[in-house]
């Protein structure tokens, strides 16, 4: 539905990209996306979800129960599928913007 640049001014204002998406909330929530590179190669891409203050299932990724409550099945990750699909950590604190001289302290450590 809507990204917002994460440069303003051409200066990076935070280490990631933040988009507005609708979502079926009857379905499980996805966990992210295997992104081609350059080069040719793929990497996981991770999704982190704001003011969902983990209020899905840790079993099955859908919204609105408990891991306790749950008659799904454990969904698997597809990039190791000998571990669980869902954990802890996808809902995040709102973010807020970084300066760009943060940034470029933590590439010279």
């Amino acid at each position: 539905m809507e990204t917002k640049n994460p440069r303003l001014n051409n200066i990076l204002r935070r280490t990631f990209l933040r988009v507005k998406v609708t979502l079926n909330i009857t379905k499980p929530l996805p966990t992210g996306f295997w992104l081609a590179t350059k080069n040719h190669q793929t990497l996981w891409v991770d999704f982190k979800y704001e003011r969902i203050q983990d209020s899905y299932c840790l079993n099955c990724g859908i919204l609105c129960h408990s891991k306790k409550e749950c008659k799904n099945s454990m969904a698997m990750a597809s990039w190791d599928p000998t571990k669980p699909r869902y954990g802890p950590g996808m809902g995040v604190i709102r973010a807020k913007a970084i300066s760009a001289i943060k940034i470029a302290a933590r590439t010279r450590e």
